[in-house]
């Protein structure tokens, strides 16, 4: 049984017939109900080398997302009327961040995005570690593109010989123009790629992520 909701006009809610309604992010969807397959249906064809290695680049970004979701559920929000923010995300580094082809695929960690919008990113970011386990972020302070003082920071720190994450989602300010951060102890003398995006405080607009990195261990000072 089917439900129509505010009238004959509105979205159909359960099966009628061949057809199923449903809502989804607010957005009413219908469609066919699943068909019983034949035996000569159940019977697929073998995958080309392409197809396979499409199917295999998206396993690879879907599994090297997987410590960044906290971070993309915020930095995404805006972006997502009708997709997941972890959909989104997906997409933008399926087609921008990954290098090579199957088997030997790779990031570029320059291209990935934490966070997507029109907001005024920090300007002038630099950081450096100031010990073995603390990261430190300056910034000038800008009004541009409908930035405000209490523009809230996103930062996520990508260790990818452990694949794992630490950073921190609001708290820093635009205005405060410099934090610090102790990052995982297990993040100890390895290499690091550091995301920093904006959202404002209501939530209503958000900043493209802004990429550092630290090459060299050694070598105290984000490029």
């Amino acid at each position: 049984m089917a439900i129509i909701r505010n009238g004959i006009f509105g979205a159909i809610s359960g099966k009628i017939g061949s057809v199923v309604g449903s809502m989804w992010k607010s957005i009413a969807t219908i469609r066919g109900a699943p068909k019983k397959k034949t035996k000569k249906q159940k019977k697929k064809k073998p995958m080309s080398l392409a197809q396979i290695a499409n199917q295999e680049k998206f396993r690879f970004v879907s599994q090297f997302l997987v410590p960044f979701h906290r971070f993309i559920n915020t930095g995404y929000l805006n972006l997502s009327n009708e997709q997941t923010e972890i959909n989104l995300a997906h997409a933008a580094t399926f087609h921008d961040a990954v290098l090579g082809v199957h088997p030997d695929l790779s990031i570029d960690y320059s291209k990935v995005q934490i966070s997507k919008g029109k907001l005024a990113p920090l300007q002038d970011l630099s950081g450096m570690l100031v010990d073995q386990r603390i990261l430190s972020l300056n910034w000038t302070m800008s009004y541009d593109f409908g930035a405000s003082f209490d523009d809230q920071l996103i930062v996520a720190i990508y260790c990818p010989e452990l694949h794992d994450t630490d950073g921190f989602i609001g708290g820093t300010t635009r205005a405060m123009q410099k934090c610090s951060f102790s990052f995982k102890r297990k993040f100890e003398g390895k290499i690091l790629h550091v995301y920093v995006g904006l959202i404002s405080l209501n939530r209503k607009k958000i900043a493209n992520s802004f990429y550092l990195n630290i090459p060299n261990p050694l070598n105290h000072q984000l490029l």
